[in-house]
C-alpha cells in the first residue's frame, strides 16, 4: 500500500459477545466493564504507545468518570508509582475542548481532573496523568517523551488479548496467497488537475488493487461520466480522460468508485480546475509619488486569474527586470506588491508588474503551450526631491506576512518581513520561547524566512528585527501551521463471527480536528437504532449478520483537505478444521517441567473446546485449574509438575454449531529440557511484526535461559532495536519488529538449563515490496534521436506480483534524482520469455544531455528499493529545443540599439557551437523592402547585444526577436518584442521660466511643459533639471533640483529668508541634458513667527465637541506679518503629519468638532504668515472626551489612546480655572462693546 505522509494511528477493536472469553486476563486489572493493563516500564512516545495498545485490540485509556479516575489514581498511589507519566487518549481538539478518541467521546467539564488551570490551557496536544502537588492530575504535553501507557479494552472484547488477528487465508487451504479474493483497496489517489492554456485533453486517475480486479466509475457530483455521457470522455480502468475541455461544465469537483465482487470503495474527491489568466485594465494606472531617501511600495493589481501566480517587475519601457538580488532597497513580495526601502531620483520611472500562472503543490499539470505572461500598463513612480538625509528603519505595514495563506504541515512556508530606511538594513530573525528550527533557510538578503517542510512544532511567535546605523525596528508574527488529515496505518481487514460485535476506531492527525464520516460501499453511513451506532471516529455494528459484508471506509476532514482509510468486513461462517495450525504428531516434555500444548483450529462462530488423553475427556472448563491441568480461555492446554505417567496421546477437539474438527499428537516425557512449542516458518508483511513461539518443557524448580540466533549470529535484544523478546509464560518468544528484508533467515531458539541444551529452529520469509531490479542498462533507439530503450530484470517480488515501475533519472546538470513521468504499469512491459528481460522505451529526451536512471518496482505492497544507476548514456545531439525568454532591451549610448534576453540553460544547448540569432527591424511596414529583418550571429551564452545604428534613428521603435543555435540547426524563435533604440540629446529648450518667494526658505518655479516630441526631445522625457544659486556667488557654485516627469511648476527649498536667488532650467532625456534656458531670479520671504502660542486651553463644548483658547504671537521686524493661527490634533499613537488642523485666522480661540470619546489627542497651535508656519506651542497638549461629553486632560493609556480615569481633582481645578478665565474674557469684551 502506498505509505501516508502524515501521522496517524488507526485501531481496530472487535467484540465478541461469547461469554466464556469474556475475562479480564492476567497483567490486566478490572474495572467496572473494562479491563485495563499499565504499561510501565516500556516507555514509548505516544504514537508508539497507540500502536502498542492496538496489538491487544485495545485503545489508550479514556476516562469518563469521577470513579473511573479513581480507580487510576488508586492504583498508582497502592503500587507507589508516583515518578511515572501515563499516556491517555484525550486529545485537544481546538475551541478550548477535548476529546477522549478512544471511545469518540467529547470530556465533560464534569469529569476534568486538570492539575490547574495553567495546565489546562497549556501547549501540549495530549493529556495525560502525572503527580503534582500530591495528587494524580493532568496536564498537556506534545507527545514526544518517551512515557508510561495504560491501554482499555471492554471486558467482553478481552478475547483479542488472547487470540490472533484473522487474515484472508483464514479457514481456506491456499498454497498460493496471491489467489485470496479480496475486496478493493486505494492504491493511488487521484490528483487535483490543473488544465492550462487549453490543452487537447487532461485525465484523472484512481488505482486500486483486489481479487478479483476492480471495475472503475467516476462521477461528477452524482452524475456518472463515461463515454455514454458524450464522446469527450474516455474511461480506461482507472484513468477519466476528458477532451475538448469545456469551462462551467469540466471544472469541478470528482470522485472515483472502485468496486468488485466483495465491495465498493471511493477515492478521495479531486478538483478539476481550468487555470485562465485574464489581461491587465488597459486604462492608465495611477502613479505614486515619494520622497527622496524615504520607502514606499508600487501595487501590481493582477488581472482575475485562476489558480495562482507569480510575479516580476520591470523598470521603465525597456524590459529591464527589477532584481532585488542585486539592489538589496529592493523586495518584490509574494502578495505582487514591489516595495522600496528608500527612493532616491534615480528611481523615478515607469514600472510594469508581470505576471503568470504558477502551479500549487498537490495539482498536476496539464498544458499546452508554456503559461502567457501579462504586463500592466506603466506605473508611474515620482520622487520629490527633499535632500539626503538618514533614517532608522520602520517596518512597512503589510509585514511580518505569511506565505501562502493557508500554512499547511508538510509543505513550504515563508514569512516575509520587510521594513523602510536608509543604508544597508541587516535583518534578524527568532522564535519567542524557544530555538529556531535548524531546518530553515534565509532568502532575499535574510527578509524571508523558509520553512522547506513546516511541521505543527514549527508554530509559535517569531520576531522580525531590522537595524541600520540609526536604529532598529522589530515586528512580530504568529505562525500557526495547520494540518491536512492523515493516516499513519490503514484500518485492518476483519473476519468476524456472525453475532458478533464490532467496533472500528479511526485517528487522524489532523489541525483544526477533522470531522468523520462513515461508509460502507461508497454509502454514507448513520447510526441504526439497536444496529449501528456511528459517533465521531467511532462505528459501532452491535450485532454482526452477513448483509454487513463489505469495504468500509472512514473518512476525516478539515477546513484544509480530507483522508480516507478503508477496511473489509467479511463475516464467517466455518465449521472447524486445524488445516493451518494442526498439532505436531509428537511432543516431548520434560519431567517435574510444564507443557502447553496449543490448539488453534480455524472456526466460525468460535468453537468450544475439549481435551482428551488416549481417548477419554479431561473434561476441563476454560480458565478453571483441574489437578495439574488447565485450559486457556484460547484452547491451550497447560500440564504442570509432568509425570512419566503424563505420556500419551493427546486430542484437541473443536466444536460449533457447523461441525466438529480435532487434532492431536502424542507427547513423550523425557528426564531432560525439551522444546514443547517449537519455531514454525512463518511468513510476516514488510514493516510488519513477527512472532516466532519457543516454549520449553523442564522441572519447574530449575531455571532456563532462552536464547536466540540469526543465521548463526547471536542476538542481542536492545531498546529501540527490531527484536524484543515476550514475558512471563512468554519469554521465550522472538518479537521481530517493523521486520525488513535483511530479517529474512533462519532463526534458532536454544534454551539451556543445568541439566541439558536443546534447540529447535525455523524460517522467517518477509512479504512485501519488490526486490531492487537489476541489471538496469540504457541503449539508443534507432531513428529516435529524443528516445531510449531501458531493459532489466525483475529482482525478488516478495511473494506478490510487481503491478508497476517507475523510472528515475539524473544529467550531468542536476545532482538529484527526478521522476520520469507516471509509473508504468507492468502490462504495458514488453518481457522477452527466453531471457526473462523486461524493456520499455521512454521518449522526451533533451539532446545531447548525458543521463543515467534507476528504478523501482511496485506491488500491492508498496514501492521496493530502487535499482543501481545504470551506465551514463549520452543522447544525439540535435538543434536548440527552446525559444530564449525574457527577450527585451532598449536604452544604451546614443546610435545604439541594445537586445537582451534571459540566456538558455546549458542543457538547452543540445549541441555544440552553441549561439544565438538575433533579429531587428524598424516597427513600421514590415512589407516594406527596407524593413525587412537584419540579423546578427553571436557565439557562447550571453544575454546581450549592442548595434551601432544611424544617427537619425534615435528613439525609434524597433521589433526584436531572438534565436537559439548550434551546429546542427536553428532552434524556435522567440516572441516578438517592441523596443525602443537609445535616445540622442533633447534640442529643446524650457521657456516662460519664473519664479515666485513660496515662504522663507522656498521658492516655486514655473514653466511651460515642453511638447513631447520626438524631434525636440529624441527620446522620452525623464524631467527637468533646475541649477539655482544666491544671485551673489558664480553659477559654479550652483546647486541641482532634479524634477521627473513631466511639469509646470517645481519646489526649491532649504534656502535662507529674504535672499535673491538665480536660476536656469534645462529637459533631461535617458541620453543627457538638453540646451540651457536663458537666467532667473527670485526672492524668498521674510521668516515666519518666531513665537510659539502659549497658554493653551482646551474647553468643553458639547458631546463631541471642544474649545481650544490661547494665547497669541506678536512679529518682529525681520519676520513677515502674522496672518493666523493653524490647529492641529491628532490620536495620540499617530503621527503629525497624520493631523487634521484648523485656520482659525486671527482668532485666539476656536471650536474642533467631531471628535471620537474615549481616546485621547495631541494638539498644537501655530502661529503662520507668508514666510511659512512658525514655532508650534509646546509641549503637546492632550485632551479627550468622556463618553459623559466631559473634556479632560490628565491620566491616559498611551498604548491605546484611551482615556482611564473619568476625573481628577487637578484636572476639574484646572477645567474650573479655564472656564472663569472665558468667561472674564467675554464679559469684558461685551463691557467694552
Amino acid at each position: 500500500m502506498p505509505s501516508l505522509a502524515m501521522p496517524l494511528i488507526l485501531v481496530f477493536l472487535a467484540c465478541f459477545s461469547l461469554q466464556t472469553l469474556a475475562d479480564c486476563p492476567n497483567q490486566w486489572q478490572k474495572y467496572s466493564d473494562s479491563c485495563y493493563n499499565f504499561i510501565m516500564n516500556s516507555l514509548k512516545s505516544i504514537d508508539m504507545a497507540k500502536e502498542e495498545c492496538s496489538k491487544y485490540g485495545a485503545t489508550l485509556v479514556s476516562v469518563n468518570s469521577q470513579g473511573e479516575n479513581n480507580f487510576l489514581t488508586s492504583y498508582f498511589g497502592q503500587n507507589k508509582l508516583t515518578g511515572f507519566t501515563w499516556y491517555t487518549s484525550g486529545e485537544y481538539i481546538g475551541n478550548n475542548n477535548f476529546r477522549w478518541l478512544g471511545d469518540g467521546q467529547d470530556i465533560n467539564s464534569q469529569t476534568m481532573f486538570w492539575a490547574n488551570d495553567a495546565r489546562r490551557n497549556g501547549t501540549g496536544r495530549f493529556i495525560i496523568y502525572v503527580y503534582h502537588d500530591g495528587k494524580y492530575s493532568w496536564i498537556r504535553d506534545d507527545g514526544q517523551t518517551q512515557r508510561s501507557s495504560i491501554c482499555e479494552i471492554p471486558e467482553k472484547e478481552s478475547y483479542r488479548i488472547y487470540n490472533p488477528h484473522r487474515s484472508f487465508d483464514f479457514g481456506q487451504h491456499l498454497n498460493d496467497m496471491n489467489n485470496i479474493q479480496r475486496g478493493p483497496k486505494a492504491k493511488r489517489e487521484p490528483m487535483n488537475v490543473l488544465a492550462i492554456m487549453s490543452p487537447p485533453s487532461a485525465y484523472m486517475e484512481f488505482t486500486a488493487f483486489g481479487n478479483p480486479p476492480p471495475v472503475y466509475s467516476w462521477y461528477r457530483g452524482n452524475t456518472a461520466v463515461s463515454s455514454t455521457l458524450g464522446s469527450r470522455y474516455t474511461l480506461t480502468n482507472g484513468r477519466l480522460t476528458i477532451s475538448d475541455l469545456k469551462a462551467g461544465v469540466d471544472d469541478t469537483n470528482y470522485r472515483c468508485m472502485a468496486s468488485n465482487d466483495y465491495g465498493k470503495i471511493m477515492s478521495r474527491t479531486v478538483q478539476f480546475t481550468l487555470g485562465f489568466l485574464g489581461e491587465f485594465l488597459n486604462t492608465p494606472r495611477e502613479g505614486n509619488v515619494a520622497n527622496s531617501y524615504e520607502g514606499t511600495y508600487l501595487q501590481c493589481k493582477p488581472p482575475n486569474h485562476k489558480p495562482a501566480l507569480r510575479y516580476q517587475w520591470s523598470f521603465n519601457e525597456n524590459v529591464n527586470f527589477v532584481r532585488p538580488d542585486k539592489n538589496p532597497y529592493l523586495f518584490i513580495s509574494r502578495n505582487g506588491n514591489l516595495y522600496f526601502s528608500e527612493v532616491t531620483q534615480s528611481d523615478a520611472g515607469s514600472y510594469f508588474c508581470m505576471v503568470a500562472l504558477t502551479i500549487p503543490e498537490n495539482y498536476k499539470p496539464f498544458k499546452d503551450t508554456p503559461g502567457s505572461l501579462r504586463t500592466s500598463m506603466a506605473i508611474q513612480l515620482n520622487i520629490n526631491n527633499k535632500g539626503a538625509r538618514s533614517i532608522k528603519p520602520q517596518m512597512q505595514a503589510d509585514f511580518p506576512a505569511i506565505f501562502p495563506d493557508q500554512a499547511l504541515e508538510g509543505g513550504p512556508i515563508q514569512i516575509e518581513c520587510f521594513a523602510y530606511g536608509t543604508y544597508t538594513l541587516d535583518y534578524s530573525w527568532f522564535r519567542v520561547g524557544s530555538e529556531m528550527p535548524k531546518y530553515v533557510k534565509y532568502e532575499d538578503h535574510k527578509r524571508v524566512l523558509i520553512f522547506p517542510k513546516a511541521s505543527v512544532s514549527d508554530s509559535g511567535t517569531y520576531i522580525c528585527t531590522v537595524t541600520n546605523a540609526y536604529g532598529s525596528d522589530t515586528a512580530t508574527v504568529h505562525l500557526d501551521v495547520k494540518v491536512r488529515p492523515h493516516f499513519k496505518t490503514e484500518m485492518k481487514d476483519q473476519l468476524l463471527d456472525i453475532g458478533s460485535q464490532l467496533t472500528w476506531q479511526c485517528e487522524a492527525h489532523a489541525k483544526p480536528a477533522a470531522v468523520y464520516s462513515w461508509y460502507k460501499n461508497g454509502e454514507q453511513m448513520k447510526s441504526v437504532s439497536g444496529r449501528v451506532i456511528v459517533h465521531n471516529n467511532i462505528m459501532t455494528i452491535l450485532k454482526i449478520s452477513k448483509e454487513d459484508d463489505g469495504m468500509y471506509q472512514c473518512e476525516a476532514k478539515n477546513d484544509y483537505g480530507s483522508a480516507l482509510s478503508a477496511g473489509q468486513l467479511r463475516v464467517l461462517e466455518l465449521k472447524p478444521e486445524f488445516w493451518s495450525n494442526p498439532l505436531q504428531p509428537s511432543t516431548l516434555a520434560a519431567e517435574q517441567g510444564n507443557v502447553t500444548l496449543p490448539c488453534k483450529p480455524e472456526a466460525a462462530p468460535y468453537p468450544t473446546i475439549e481435551w482428551f488423553k488416549n481417548g477419554m475427556s479431561l473434561g476441563l472448563t476454560p480458565g478453571s485449574p483441574s489437578n495439574r491441568y488447565t485450559l486457556y480461555h484460547n484452547g491451550d492446554l497447560l500440564i504442570t509438575d509432568i509425570m512419566s505417567s503424563d505420556g500419551g496421546t493427546y486430542k484437541c477437539e473443536a466444536t460449533n454449531r457447523l461441525g466438529t474438527a480435532s487434532t492431536e499428537t502424542l507427547l513423550s516425557v523425557k528426564r531432560s529440557t525439551v522444546i514443547s512449542i517449537k519455531p514454525r516458518n512463518t511468513k510476516v508483511i514488510f514493516n510488519e511484526t513477527a512472532v516466532l513461539k519457543c516454549r520449553a518443557s523442564y522441572p519447574k524448580e530449575l531455571d532456563a535461559v532462552y536464547t536466540w540466533s540469526f543465521n548463526g549470529y547471536d542476538i542481542q535484544v536492545k531498546a529501540g532495536d527490531h527484536y524484543g523478546r515476550g514475558e512471563g509464560d512468554d519469554k521465550g518468544d522472538l518479537y521481530i519488529k517493523n521486520a525488513g528484508f535483511r530479517h529474512a533467515g533462519h532463526y534458532l531458539c536454544q534454551v539451556k538449563t543445568i541439566i541439558g541444551t536443546t534447540s529447535a529452529g525455523a524460517y522467517l520469509t518477509v512479504i512485501g515490496p519488490p526486490g531492487r531490479p537489476q541489471g538496469l542498462a540504457a541503449q539508443k533507439v534507432l531513428n529516435q534521436k529524443e528516445s531510449l530503450q531501458l531493459a532489466w530484470f525483475d529482482g525478488r517480488d516478495n511473494d506478490a506480483p510487481i503491478t508497476y515501475y517507475i523510472i528515475e533519472f539524473q544529467t550531468n546538470f542536476t545532482s538529484i534524482w527526478e521522476l520520469f513521468g507516471p509509473a508504468i504499469p507492468r502490462h504495458l512491459v514488453e518481457v522477452n520469455t527466453e531471457s526473462g528481460q523486461l524493456r520499455t522505451t521512454i521518449h522526451g529526451l533533451i539532446p545531447a544531455v548525458s543521463y543515467r536512471f534507476r528504478m523501482g518496482a511496485i506491488n500491492k505492497y508498496g514501492t521496493g528499493e530502487k535499482s543501481l544507476s545504470s551506465s551514463w548514456i549520452k543522447i544525439d545531439p540535435d538543434a536548440p529545443r527552446k525559444a530564449p525568454e525574457e527577450v527585451g532591451g532598449g536604452g544604451g549610448k546614443v546610435s545604439t540599439l541594445v537586445i537582451t534576453w534571459k540566456p538558455l540553460l546549458h542543457q538547452d544547448h543540445n549541441g555544440k557551437n552553441f549561439g544565438y540569432r538575433v533579429f531587428w527591424r524598424k516597427k513600421r511596414d514590415a512589407f516594406k523592402p527596407e524593413h525587412i529583418w537584419s540579423l546578427t550571429n553571436v557565439s557562447g551564452s550571453i544575454s546581450k547585444l549592442v548595434i551601432q545604428i544611424e544617427p537619425q534613428n534615435y528613439y525609434t521603435q524597433y521589433e526584436v526577436q531572438v534565436q537559439a543555435r548550434n551546429n546542427i540547426g536553428m532552434g524556435p524563435n522567440s516572441t516578438i518584442v517592441t523596443i525602443y533604440s537609445a535616445e540622442d540629446l533633447p534640442a529643446i529648450t524650457v521657456t516662460n521660466v519664473k519664479g515666485y518667494a513660496y515662504n522663507a526658505t522656498a521658492i516655486k518655479v514655473t514653466w511651460t511643459p515642453v511638447k513631447e516630441d520626438r524631434k525636440t526631445l529624441k527620446g522620452k522625457l525623464r524631467g527637468y533639471k533646475i541649477k539655482y544659486w544666491k544671485s551673489d556667488l558664480n553659477e559654479l557654485r550652483s546647486i541641482e533640483a532634479i524634477h521627473y516627469g513631466q511639469a509646470e511648476e517645481a519646489l526649491l527649498i532649504g534656502l535662507l529668508p529674504n535672499t535673491y536667488y538665480n536660476f536656469r532650467m534645462m529637459v533631461f532625456n535617458s541620453a543627457g541634458f538638453g540646451p540651457i534656458s536663458d537666467e532667473y531670479f527670485a526672492k524668498t520671504y521674510h521668516k515666519p513667527p518666531h513665537d510659539y502660542p502659549t497658554e493653551v486651553q482646551i474647553l468643553p463644548l458639547s458631546s463631541d465637541s471642544c474649545i481650544v483658547a490661547f494665547r497669541g504671537v506678536s512679529t518682529q521686524s525681520d519676520e513677515e506679518p502674522l496672518q493666523g493661527y493653524l490647529v492641529k490634533y491628532w490620536l495620540v499613537n499617530d503621527d503629525i503629519r497624520q493631523a487634521l488642523q484648523i485656520d482659525l485666522g486671527r482668532e485666539v480661540q476656536g471650536e474642533i468638532r467631531n471628535l471620537r470619546k474615549g481616546v485621547v489627542y495631541n494638539l498644537r497651535v501655530i502661529g503662520y504668515s507668508r514666510g511659512g508656519e512658525g514655532a508650534k506651542s509646546s509641549p503637546v497638549t492632550q485632551f479627550t472626551i468622556t463618553k459623559g461629553g466631559q473634556v479632560q486632560g490628565d491620566m491616559f493609556n498611551p498604548l491605546t489612546t484611551h482615556a482611564l480615569l473619568a476625573g481628577s481633582s487637578r484636572t476639574t481645578f484646572t477645567l474650573t480655572i479655564c472656564c472663569l478665565s472665558l468667561l472674564l474674557s467675554q464679559l469684558y469684551t461685551l463691557f467694552l462693546i
